[in-house]
């Protein structure tokens, strides 16, 4: 096996076009999100850290302090 399926299936964005393989990992996936979704989460997860655990060593902007 050469590969060049697999590369095809990669370069045309269908599955269809020939062989694709998933790692143990496809198992853990309950759901497909969209990207605006995922960068919501991440987002809303982050801000949760810097203000949580973190906040302590974030040095506010004048900006941010005038409310």
């Amino acid at each position: 096996m050469a590969g060049t399926r697999g590369v095809r299936v990669c370069q045309v964005s269908y599955l269809g076009a020939g062989i694709w393989s998933v790692g143990a990992a496809m198992g853990l996936i309950d759901d497909i999100r969209t990207v605006a979704d995922l960068v919501a989460r991440i987002v809303d997860e982050a801000e949760e850290l810097i203000t949580g655990r973190v906040a302590d060593t974030v040095v506010q902007t004048v900006e941010e302090n005038v409310a």
